[in-house]
């Protein structure tokens, strides 16, 4: 992997330099110099960057479509699995996915993810307001 592309580009983000951080883990993904493992959290950390400035992408200023992107190269990436928990399934208009969050939930459990108490009153918040009959975590 080329670690000074990815820090590289989790440097400007963390600079808050959203565009160029987001344009540099875009190339990756485009590059068949990276693995499927490592364009599943370049397509994370896209998302989590339009999770920080939704203009970046005017057609999906949710991230969703990025986390679903890095889900489908890997259906086990802890990151994209709990944005999609944490920022999707409340019946917020354009947040509302509750079978992706339903999917995302399952995952976590089926890789046996440790919850923190936090996370597991934030689940069960959204269950309640989604009318998910699964609460056991």
């Amino acid at each position: 992997m080329n670690t000074n592309m990815f820090n590289e580009a989790e440097d400007l983000f963390t600079k808050g330099n959203f565009i160029t951080s987001f344009n540099l883990f875009k190339s990756l993904t485009e590059s068949s110099e990276f693995t499927d493992l490592e364009k599943a959290e370049a397509f994370n950390m896209m998302g989590v960057i339009i999770l920080f400035d939704p203009l970046i992408d005017i057609e999906d200023e949710t991230g969703l479509k990025y986390f679903k992107k890095a889900l489908e190269l890997d259906d086990e990436n802890v990151g994209a699995l709990l944005n999609v928990v944490e920022n999707f399934g409340l019946s917020v208009n354009n947040h509302k996915d509750t079978v992706f969050f339903n999917f995302a939930l399952s995952q976590l459990k089926k890789i046996n993810y440790d919850f923190s108490e936090n996370e597991k009153k934030m689940i069960l918040d959204k269950q309640k307001n989604i009318n998910t009959n699964s609460t056991d975590l």
